[in-house]
């Protein structure tokens, strides 16, 4: 039978881990689940915490603060196939693309819509990736 990385012994689960946490912390806290990068607060709190508090500012500035709209959308087309509900509307409020949109109707994108929360995926990506290569670079030096 193949392992699973979970020892069991008696009534006590005990769990192999492939990295050490004195070494390679946040691979350490995503195995044992500690951490999650699954929703946009989690992702924006474990920077935060590994970066410091100047990473707050790229999720609000990056794209006018889009990310939030995509965190949003991919939410109501995932959990309520696409209908707008109160949740989704306190969202996007300060988003003027997005006044028209009422509750409980079907969530119609145009274009440009996509293409800013694309642009904020890929260069909030890109900016944390490249933060964190930075932070590498200056603990190795």
């Amino acid at each position: 039978m193949e392992s699973s990385g979970v020892l069991r012994t008696g009534k006590k689960n005990t769990t192999r881990t492939t990295f050490k946490w004195q070494t390679h912390p946040g691979s350490y806290w995503l195995e044992i689940k500690r951490a999650s990068f699954r929703r946009l607060d989690d992702i924006r709190t474990f920077h935060i915490a590994a970066f410091g508090d100047e990473i707050k500012k790229l999720f609000v500035e990056i794209e006018e603060g889009y990310i939030e709209v995509l965190s949003s959308v991919r939410n109501l087309i995932v959990h309520k196939r696409g209908y707008v509900d109160v949740e989704f509307l306190g969202k996007i409020q300060r988003f003027p693309a997005f006044n028209d949109v009422t509750e409980r109707t079907l969530l119609l994108l145009d274009g440009e819509q996509v293409k800013k929360m694309r642009d904020a995926a890929m260069n909030l990506g890109r900016k944390l990736i490249q933060v964190a290569d930075a932070a590498l670079l200056q603990a190795q030096a």
